[in-house]
């Protein structure tokens, strides 16, 4: 036997060799993979959620994973009490590049490409609104840990969020986000411990209750990124939830009930470093058709701070 047909017959073995081995993973480490994730998620969770997975596909020579109608949800007939609670749909999910030794070896996850499609969240707030049910809630340290991922997209999500009172308070819908050379280093001394390269959002039928229960705040698109440093709001409203008798009736005092539209609200210059410590720093703010109507019922007393006693009393 020849060299060459012995060479041939090593590469044919190799190549048969790696072939059967996919099949054999594809077939074993699919079904490992999916009954380890949702065992862990009610462990990592405190049995507060728990996930379904419909189907999923695992390649190790790709470093690929492929999560079909996975959800996120709640525990039913769970005491939430004053924290928030939420539930996840996402329609695919994609992990590209996982550097499984990392994981293992180091217990950091680096991914090359996280894609979900057509999600949907929601969030139902508690009494305290700035808490979601996590270990910084209860007073415990949380273990997160070193995670960087090269390019992470959202596209067609739709996302509400639920008062304690089960009203709407925020709703948007065919949303689309893009980060580019996340980093998070919980060793890091930087505050916030984390770092990207780029991102941009869109946001489309964005809609808000604000607080006083008396508007909503409306826009038909959001659009922002980091590399222009800037946000622009299309058709921006601020929109009264009851009619002129019912805001009056509601208020028992002389109020403004106001109609506010703006056709485009841009800010540029925008340092995204301070909005993340709750700072909004903007150079160039341009407004495009403002229109503002005010109605005020003056058969109604003046509110106390504004009301102005005579001299004799």
């Amino acid at each position: 036997m020849t060299k060459s047909r012995l060479k041939k017959k090593w590469f044919l073995g190799i190549m048969l060799f790696i072939v059967a081995m996919g099949i054999v993973s594809s077939l074993v480490l699919d079904s490992i993979v999916k009954n380890f994730l949702m065992k862990q998620v009610p462990e990592q969770t405190q049995g507060r959620y728990f996930l379904e997975i419909e189907s999923l596909s695992c390649s190790i020579f790709q470093r690929k994973l492929h999560l079909f109608s996975t959800k996120l949800l709640p525990l039913s007939g769970q005491n939430i009490g004053s924290q928030a609670v939420f539930s996840i749909e996402i329609g695919e999910l994609e992990l590209a590049g996982v550097q499984i030794w990392r994981l293992i070896r180091n217990k950091e996850l680096v991914i090359n490409q996280v894609n979900i499609l057509d999600p949907l969240i929601a969030i139902k707030r508690g009494i305290e609104l700035d808490t979601l049910g996590n270990d910084n809630a209860s007073g415990k340290k949380e273990n997160i840990p070193f995670i960087q991922v090269n390019g992470f997209n959202i596209k067609n999500a739709h996302f509400t969020v639920i008062g304690h009172d089960s009203t709407n308070s925020i709703a948007a819908s065919d949303a689309s986000f893009s980060l580019q050379g996340f980093i998070y280093d919980p060793q890091s001394l930087s505050s916030p411990p984390f770092d990207f390269e780029d991102f941009s959002l869109s946001v489309k039928d964005y809609s808000m209750a604000l607080p006083d229960s008396f508007y909503t705040l409306q826009a038909s698109a959001v659009t922002a990124t980091a590399e222009s440093e800037s946000i622009t709001i299309s058709g921006l409203e601020l929109v009264p939830i009851y009619d002129i008798h019912q805001f009056m009736e509601k208020k028992r005092e002389q109020a403004d009930r106001l109609n506010v539209f703006v056709k485009e609200l841009t800010l540029q210059g925008l340092d995204f470093d301070r909005i993340l410590e709750k700072e909004l720093v903007a150079s160039f703010v341009t407004i495009d058709s403002l229109n503002l109507v005010a109605y005020r019922d003056k058969r109604y007393i003046l509110p106390s701070e504004k009301y102005v006693k005579f001299p004799q009393q």
